[in-house]
């Protein structure tokens, strides 16, 4: 909005301008392959069984002579002999029980020594071998793993390839101006601009709105029709210089705006100097329009004064472009385009007062 013409269409046709065509959803990348190792074998622990001990008959001599003591001690305290044999009987029954299983149970347990003994020697004699198959089987699996996992990359980047194609395809000029021609279709047959007030708008019209002063007035009139071209007509509390409506496509609305650096148009023979219309002075009445489904076109007064035709095949333009309809836009072909104009500042507003170059357009 650095020049003029400035031209404005509704929000919802500006989303529509600057939409994209949507994009297929991102390939779903499979998981990448996972190194599964099985853990290092256990060294085998160390083998701290003894061998069993053949039973001496010392010992059991030995025990027996202690029953036999403790048998006398037992039948001298209780004064009864028939217990101190009783518990002699028992515990020699005791001591050669314990003896006779020791003799039996030896070479059982000497070849079940031997064996675990002989298992223990197995494992460590092969444990080296256990670790280098174990060893060579981690070589074997992380080949595999990074032969996998390659292949996966190549596969991922392939369908990042084609994905990336895909949008580019959709990214072309001739697709995203389809998509956006779509868009505001769609938009066109929703749009409507609020209507005009009942009661009549204050008369507050600027120099270059008056038929007398110039031509654009009844240049509206003549291209686009008297039923077409509204003044003094306010909507909500804005009030356009000029709207052109259409009856017949009541989606249809612009609001014409002609701009003036500054006022009084005089200055300095009636002041004080109000600059005016400066950039970002009008964004909210543009949002207003914008918002409610119009169209807004804004001239600078000295575009109006100087090629008000050429304003006119700007609007004309405009009709075309959204009803399709070029019967007006025909009549401007010996027409010449509207040059654009710079857009001013508070400072460039008063620097043209200075100047008085609302009194001298050339």
């Amino acid at each position: 909005m650095n020049t003029y013409p400035v031209i404005l269409y509704p929000l919802s046709i500006e989303k529509a301008l600057a939409s994209l065509p949507p994009v297929p959803e991102p390939p779903k990348v499979f998981t990448p392959p996972i190194l599964q190792l099985l853990p290092k074998p256990e060294e085998p622990e160390v083998f701290i069984e003894s061998p069993p001990v053949r039973i001496k008959l010392i010992p059991l001599f030995l025990s027996e002579l202690g029953v036999s003591i403790i048998s006398a001690l037992v039948g001298s305290a209780s004064n009864s002999i028939g217990a101190g044999w009783t518990f002699f009987i028992m515990l020699t029954l005791g001591v050669f029980g314990f003896g006779y299983t020791q003799v039996e149970s030896y070479p059982i347990r000497l070849s079940q020594y031997r064996e675990e003994l002989a298992a223990y020697q197995e494992k460590r004699n092969s444990y080296p071998k256990i670790i280098k198959d174990w060893e060579q089987f981690i070589h074997q699996e992380t080949i595999k793993h990074k032969e996998l996992l390659a292949e996966w990359e190549r596969q991922k980047q392939n369908l990042e390839r084609i994905y990336q194609q895909e949008v580019e395809n959709l990214r072309t000029p001739q697709k995203v101006s389809d998509w956006r021609m779509e868009s505001c279709k769609k938009e066109f047959s929703s749009l409507n601009p609020q209507k005009f007030d009942i009661e009549p708008a204050e008369d507050r019209r600027g120099f270059t709105e008056y038929p007398d002063n110039c031509r654009f007035p009844n240049l509206l009139r003549n291209y686009f029709g008297d039923d077409k071209i509204f003044i003094l007509k306010m909507v909500v509390y804005y009030t356009p210089d000029f709207a052109y409506v259409e009856p017949e496509n009541n989606w249809f609305s612009i609001d014409i705006e002609i701009d003036e650096p500054y006022t009084p148009r005089q200055y300095p023979r009636n002041s004080p100097l109000i600059p005016t219309h400066c950039i970002g002075q009008d964004d909210n009445r543009n949002y207003f329009f914008q918002q409610h489904d119009w169209y807004v076109i804004r001239f600078s007064e000295r575009q109006v004064f100087l090629y008000p035709e050429s304003c006119c095949k700007v609007i004309a333009k405009l009709i075309y472009e959204i009803t399709g309809n070029e019967s007006v836009f025909r009549r401007f072909d010996k027409i010449p385009d509207l040059q654009p104009e710079p857009s001013w500042t508070e400072d460039n507003s008063i620097n043209k007062a200075n100047r008085q170059e609302r009194l001298n357009y050339r």
